[in-house]
């Protein structure tokens, strides 16, 4: 772009658009002269909105005219952000209870995954104690069949024993008999069988 064109933009107003000036140029040692704004802003008050110039276009807006719309505006606008702010801050509420409640049912279910993980531990326990007391009370039937089996030998043993001493009892006395049998002993001499 030459020297002598330069982008300007005056301060006429809220929004406008920017386009370039021939009116502007450098001056010796002193940066650019922009004397063209003292006849923009004699225009700007001369013509109200609309181009002022030099490719800048005024859109100037009057307070005093939005004012009286404004005052409405701002009163419903805080009636419907104090209705907001009401509706957010009941859903902080909701949401904050849906949290306690989400952290509570996480404390349950661990509750629960934890007795589960005891019960099934005390059940495997209980179940290998059982299969203990099962091993022990095979052990012992087998033990109480081998004594009664040898109790049942000593019984006939017994039996045998006693029907021998009968029959030796029923028999004479010949030892100490004149004339008796030398070979059979004298029971006289031995105590007597509390059966007798």
């Amino acid at each position: 772009m030459p020297s002598r064109k330069r982008l300007c933009l005056s301060t006429l107003g809220f929004r406008y658009e920017v386009g370039e000036s021939s009116a502007a140029r450098p001056t010796e040692g002193q940066g650019v002269d922009y004397r063209f704004v003292n006849t923009l802003d004699a225009e700007a008050r001369g013509r109200g909105i609309g181009e002022v110039g030099y490719g800048i276009r005024d859109t100037w807006i009057d307070p005093a005219e939005i004012v009286p719309e404004i005052a409405p505006m701002t009163v419903l606008s805080q009636t419907v952000h104090s209705e907001l702010q009401n509706h957010q801050e009941q859903v902080y509420a909701h949401e904050f209870q849906l949290q306690t409640h989400q952290v509570r049912l996480q404390l349950q279910s661990t509750l629960i995954q934890t007795q589960h993980q005891l019960y099934e531990t005390r059940f495997q326990m209980q179940q290998a104690e059982i299969a203990e007391l099962r091993e022990t009370d095979r052990r012992r039937q087998a033990q109480m069949a081998e004594t009664l089996r040898v109790m049942g030998d000593m019984r006939r043993e017994m039996d045998d024993m006693q029907v021998e001493l009968l029959a030796l009892r029923g028999q004479p006395r010949r030892a100490g008999q004149p004339g008796g049998d030398a070979r059979v002993p004298n029971h006289q001499d031995a105590p007597r069988d509390a059966d007798s």
